[in-house]
C-alpha cells in the first residue's frame, strides 16, 4: 500500500500539471488517498485505543490539527487552485489526523464534537452527498447560468435532500435485504452486472 500510495501520488502530482481534470477524475491519481486509508484501517485493525480516559495532549493537537486542515482546506482552495495535486495532501492528511485521533483517543473534544447526533447524520448520508451535489450544482448553473450564493446554497441544501431520500430509500433498504447481499457472490455479480 505504502508503494502504491507513493506511485499514485506522484502520479497525481504530474498529471494535476498537465490535465488537472484528468488528475481528478481517474482512479490511478486518486488511489493514493484510498491506499492511506488503508493503512490507517490496517494500523487500527487491532482495535487498540486510549479508552475512555483523557488524551495525551499530542492526540488532542492531532485530532483539532486534522479539523483544522479538512475545514482550511475548503476554505482555501478555490476555483484558481490546481487541484488535487499536492493540494489534496492538505484534507487527506487533516483527515488521517482525525480518524487517528478517533481511533486511539475517542474522548477528546475534536472527536466528541464530530460524533454530535447532527454532524453523524450529515456523516452517514455523506457520499450519497457527494454524489448528488455536483449534478445539481451543473443542473442549476445550466438553468441560471450565473447564479449568485444563495442560489448555490439553496442547490446544495437540495443535494443534501436528494442524497437523505436516496440513503433512506435505496442505499439502506438495499445494505439490510439479505436476498441482495448474500450470498457475496450474488452481490458480486450484481454489481459487476449494474457496472
Amino acid at each position: 500500500l505504502w508503494l502504491l500510495a507513493s506511485i499514485s501520488f506522484a502520479a497525481c502530482v504530474f498529471i494535476t500539471s498537465i490535465e488537472p481534470r484528468h488528475a481528478f477524475y481517474l482512479m490511478p491519481m486518486r488511489a493514493w488517498q484510498f491506499a492511506l486509508g488503508g493503512l490507517a484501517s490496517l494500523h487500527f485493525a487491532d482495535g487498540t485505543s486510549a479508552g475512555s480516559g483523557k488524551a495525551a495532549p499530542p492526540m488532542r493537537l492531532l485530532g483539532w490539527a486534522g479539523l483544522g486542515l479538512v475545514v482550511g482546506s475548503a476554505l482555501a482552495l478555490d476555483s484558481h487552485t490546481t487541484y488535487p495535486g499536492a493540494w489534496a495532501l492538505l484534507p487527506t492528511l487533516g483527515t488521517l489526523a482525525v480518524l487517528t485521533c478517533g481511533a486511539r483517543a475517542p474522548q477528546t473534544p475534536v472527536i466528541r464534537l464530530l460524533s454530535r447526533p447532527a454532524m453523524t447524520a450529515i456523516g452517514r448520508v455523506s457520499y450519497s452527498w457527494y454524489l448528488w451535489h455536483w449534478p445539481i450544482l451543473l443542473l442549476g448553473a445550466m438553468v441560471v447560468p450565473t447564479p449568485n450564493g444563495w442560489l448555490r446554497l439553496s442547490l446544495v441544501m437540495f443535494s443534501l435532500l436528494l442524497a437523505w431520500l436516496s440513503w433512506r430509500f435505496v442505499e439502506a433498504p438495499i445494505r439490510r435485504n439479505a436476498k441482495l447481499v448474500q450470498p457475496p457472490r450474488r452481490a458480486i455479480l450484481g454489481a459487476l452486472l449494474l457496472m
